[in-house]
């Protein structure tokens, strides 16, 4: 599909098959888990006992898969198979289409048991997890290595790079947790501030950590300049908001500092365009300086497979003939 050479007999001959073929990188956005929930808490009352044990099952089931899941599916590896001679994914879809129609049960002809249940789900992100083997291989790894081998690294190996590496983890997991922040309706200006002053805080030791370098090729050089760009951009966060608290003072002297913080705020997020501009004009280059031609217009030969939700799970109906002969037998009554 798309390939040049297709087949063998294109090639006028048996084509030998390679060896070894590289790994391929895909990009796979951050993970959301669902968190445990509690049906004979919410649903115990309005169901059987055998019905809400067994939705407690399935999720439970997935819950756990998930959370297996989840830290390796962004990372290379090959497919794993599990005791069932699947794979660890495929596990977990089945786990979703058993517990699919065990579920629509809750919302079946508008039952009333759909806001009966808060389902949460969170975040599955990797900052953490990677700033924790960058600091493991800079605390404990890199002690071990002799001295003449650890001079003979890869510049990029080296320490300052390794922990400028790890304070950016850190730095981008706070700028996670302060984009949650400013969506949240419930997050205070305290808090944001918070964020956005740890975030300077970790952007500023990965500046310190990398300037001073000599990261002579172009990946590394532009690095540095990602690290400033986002240091720039920190500290103009962290201004806005510690402006907006003072200017919540009752006095003279803070609405001044309140201005002052602002105007720091306003220069800083100037100073963090022209950054980002550098950052991206910097070899190799990561955005179209020009303007870019106007691409051909084909049509779309791509299109989703159709999927239809699966019927309720007939335990549903168990459940209603039960409800129905309880109010037969308290009318009777």
């Amino acid at each position: 599909m798309g390939c040049l050479v297709s087949t063998p007999k294109d090639t006028g001959g048996n084509r030998r098959r390679p060896a070894n073929i590289g790994d391929v990188s895909v990009f796979v956005p951050g993970l959301r888990i669902p968190k445990p929930v509690d049906f004979s808490q919410s649903l115990g009352d309005h169901l059987a006992k055998s019905l809400v044990e067994r939705l407690s099952a399935l999720r439970t089931r997935i819950v756990v898969m998930a959370g297996q899941e989840a830290p390796t599916i962004t990372r290379t590896r090959r497919k794993s198979a599990t005791q069932h001679g699947g794979s660890t994914l495929g596990d977990l879809l089945q786990a979703l289409e058993d517990y699919l129609p065990v579920l629509l049960g809750l919302v079946k002809d508008g039952s009333p048991l759909q806001h009966k249940v808060q389902f949460v789900w969170v975040n599955q992100e990797d900052e953490a997890e990677a700033a924790g083997y960058l600091d493991c291989a800079v605390r404990h790894v890199l002690p071990q290595l002799p001295n003449e081998l650890r001079r003979n690294l890869p510049v990029d190996l080296a320490e300052g790079v390794l922990r400028a590496l790890c304070l950016q983890a850190l730095g981008q997991g706070v700028d996670i947790q302060l984009g949650l922040a400013i969506d949240s309706t419930k997050a205070t200006l305290a808090v944001k501030r918070r964020l956005a002053c740890e975030m300077v805080k970790y952007w500023q030791q990965a500046q310190d950590n990398i300037m001073n370098l000599p990261l002579a090729n172009g990946w590394g050089e532009k690095h540095r300049l990602f690290v400033k760009w986002k240091y720039i951009e920190a500290k103009a966060a962290a201004y806005y908001y510690h402006g907006l608290i003072l200017d919540e003072g009752n006095t003279e002297k803070s609405h001044g500092m309140a201005v002052a913080a602002l105007q720091a705020a306003d220069e800083y997020l100037k100073e963090s365009k022209k950054a980002c501009e550098a950052f991206h004009a910097s070899i190799p280059v990561s955005r179209i300086m020009e303007t870019a031609p106007t691409l051909p217009d084909f049509a779309l030969a791509l299109k989703p497979d159709e999927y239809q939700l699966p019927l309720v799970d007939a335990s549903w109906n168990e459940e209603a003939t039960k409800k129905g002969h309880l109010s037969s037998n308290k009318s009777r009554g």
